[in-house]
């Protein structure tokens, strides 16, 4: 059905009931298209807002096999249902998020850009995925962020899918200056027919900011199509071979390519890389080590990473894989450019009925590289915390029970070797079974090793657990839907250097 008027308003406010079937609405003008899913109810109790600040004056048409229900509004409700979203792990303000892109540090502000679908927070069917954004969203400090929209949005030629940014200081590109240098975007376009075509012709784009990210340039193809599953591009510099180097997957089930390019423009291939029983979303990075060697990091989005060197050119793992996250909620992990060491990931909170937002961001950790035996290994460590903390509170050894109040906290303890041992977080239950070496968290699990003692850091949320074993050599974490019944924190017997501390909530606003 059609339904034909002028836009006068910022926002199509259509009613919307987020347990409902999603349908396909298309919106055109004379010279653009917009189509867009939602989950449309008559009935509805929430609303879905359709930005058509671009089409202001102009007569649209929409199309739908629904007859909408639609009115115009300058007002689009900002982090609705606040009280029942993560309190310290970043969400969109509404809709449904993924993969973190383009991260970057630059001129004391951390940006963070993210998959995005804005208008349904249920990520059912391939519909929904043709229809990825990135969104964006800043911050200095972790703890108070600015949502800035979604610069870089699916059209007519296709969807928006996972990159990377790097500000490009020596100014190799000539998109900017040294003295300000360009930030410059590289990101999969996943073209429509994708969905309904088996060869799917995936290539890679380049997108230029000369104003930190407030607008952005699109200047076309910088990597034509190299195999049909090609994508995730993630640039950063390598000393080691005196250029640029994008790292990226190229075709199911594990193959990944490195690219290099003198001028953040040209790219050619210079090596492949398979990852066993991994996928999608590469980072490749340097850190160093505790004993002052240099290594680099091949990283896949389901947390196994491969440490390494350049041997005559080409890149040459010295072990084998590893991992640094044992758990399918945890994916899609990106490094900051600008800020070493630094790394954000995609925490999988799920859709509940009722709720207008799925998905989150795990808070930010620092990577640090330590030798243990003849190998490397990534230990990890939440990252600006502290700024999140409240006066920690030391409680006694041994069994005990306490009400965490529907809030947010930071947990360290010990555990003594002793048998099988439980922990219970809110609707989230840890079991350590000693002898075994193996720590469950629900139905995740990861085997570890420890002497007399485990330690154990654990960030407890809504919809969340987050747990780092033995210095952040082990990383684990969980999601489920939030029951504001199970707040309890139950500590077994053998529990001790225990510490509490309570966490402040992160605060959020509208950027211009």
């Amino acid at each position: 059905m059609r339904k034909s008027f002028v836009v006068y308003k910022k926002y199509l406010k259509i009613p919307s009931d987020y347990s409902a079937e999603s349908v396909v609405a298309v919106l055109t003008d004379q010279e653009e298209m917009l189509d867009f899913i939602i989950s449309y109810s008559e009935k509805g109790k929430d609303y879905a807002y359709i930005d058509v600040k671009d089409f202001i004056g102009k007569a649209i048409s929409v199309d739908c096999e629904k007859d909408l229900i639609i009115k115009q509004t300058n007002y689009c409700p900002f982090y609705k249902q606040y009280k029942n979203r993560p309190m310290v792990h970043y969400t969109t303000p509404y809709g449904h998020m993924n993969d973190p892109n383009g991260l970057f540090y630059k001129d004391g502000e951390y940006h963070i850009y993210y998959q995005c679908h804005p208008y349904s927070p249920s990520s059912k069917g391939n519909d929904f995925w043709s229809r990825q954004n990135w969104a964006h969203a800043t911050t200095k400090d972790f703890v108070k962020f600015t949502y800035h929209g979604m610069p870089i949005r699916y059209d007519s030629n296709g969807a928006a899918w996972s990159g990377s940014a790097i500000v490009d200081r020596q100014n190799v590109s000539g998109y900017g200056s040294k003295d300000n240098p360009a930030v410059l975007y590289y990101w999969t376009l996943a073209p429509r027919q994708t969905f309904v075509c088996e060869q799917s012709p995936y290539v890679q784009i380049l997108s230029v900011s000369n104003d930190n990210g407030k607008t952005i340039e699109h200047k076309g193809v910088c990597l034509p199509n190299v195999k049909p599953e090609n994508r995730d591009p993630k640039v950063v510099f390598c000393q080691e071979l005196g250029c640029y180097v994008m790292a990226l997957f190229i075709e199911e089930p594990n193959v990944f390519g490195l690219f290099r390019s003198n001028n953040l423009i040209n790219w050619e291939l210079v090596q492949q890389i398979k990852m066993e029983d991994d996928r999608e979303c590469p980072n490749f990075f340097p850190l160093t080590a505790d004993d002052g060697k240099v290594k680099w990091v091949f990283l896949t989005a389901g947390g196994k990473y491969l440490v390494g060197d350049f041997k005559k050119g080409k890149y040459s793992a010295g072990q084998p894989i590893k991992t640094t996250n044992y758990s399918n909620f945890t994916t899609a992990t990106q490094v900051f450019d600008g800020e070493e060491n630094l790394s954000i990931s995609w925490l999988h909170v799920p859709y509940t009925e009722g709720q207008n937002f799925a998905g989150a961001l795990t808070f930010p950790v620092k990577y640090f590289l330590k030798k243990i035996g003849q190998e490397y290994l990534i230990h990890q460590k939440p990252y600006g915390i502290e700024k999140l903390m409240k006066k920690p509170k030391v409680l006694p050894d041994g069994e005990q029970t306490i009400d965490l109040k529907d809030k947010a906290y930071l947990l360290d303890l010990k555990l003594t070797a002793n048998g099988v041992q439980h922990i219970k977080i809110n609707n989230h239950v840890c079991t350590v079974d000693f002898d075994k070496k193996i720590l469950y968290l629900n139905q995740s699990q990861m085997s570890f090793e420890c002497d007399k003692t485990l330690s154990l850091q654990i960030l407890i949320d809504r919809h969340c657990v987050e747990l780092y074993a033995q210095n952040g050599l082990y990383n684990l974490s969980e999601c489920k839907p939030h029951d504001k019944k199970q707040t309890l924190l139950v500590l077994p017997q053998t529990a001790c250097s225990v510490q509490l501390t309570g966490l402040k909530h992160l605060k959020y606003k509208k950027g211009e």
